[in-house]
């Protein structure tokens, strides 16, 4: 599965969309459905029993944060900007790890023939990647 460090830095991530969701909700309104989204993904990940839900609720928050964070002005923004910055941090650091190369890498193997007929019979799935 995916790495101590990634499952560390998803959990953080989702704390840190959930501050910005809530600096953001007094000047975007609760129907925002960006914030929306950073809750879902944030209660998402936190709630998560398999790592595909963590990483697909991942790629949601990296771009819900992107865009309510460019909407906010004045304190609303200066407020929110430590938990953007640390989310923007996260993306960056779980796109790195070397899992993701690994999976990637298995992943394609595995799809080839003959091996994808051999992971059908054994029941071999692919491995969890960003955004799949």
């Amino acid at each position: 599965g995916i790495t101590v460090s990634v499952y560390t830095d998803l959990i953080a991530m989702a704390e840190n969309a959930n501050r910005l969701a809530n600096f953001a909700t007094d000047q975007l309104g609760e129907d925002n459905q960006d914030i929306k989204i950073l809750k879902e993904s944030a209660k998402k990940i936190l709630d998560a029993k398999d790592e595909k839900t963590m990483l697909m609720a991942y790629s949601d928050i990296a771009l819900a944060s992107d865009n309510v964070y460019t909407r906010l002005t004045g304190s609303a923004k200066d407020d929110a900007k430590g938990a953007y910055v640390n989310i923007d941090n996260y993306v960056s650091t779980i796109k790195r790890d070397s899992y993701f190369a690994y999976a990637d890498d298995f992943n394609h193997k595995r799809n080839g023939f003959p091996a994808i007929i051999l992971a059908g019979l054994f029941g071999i799935d692919e491995m969890p990647t960003l955004g799949k």
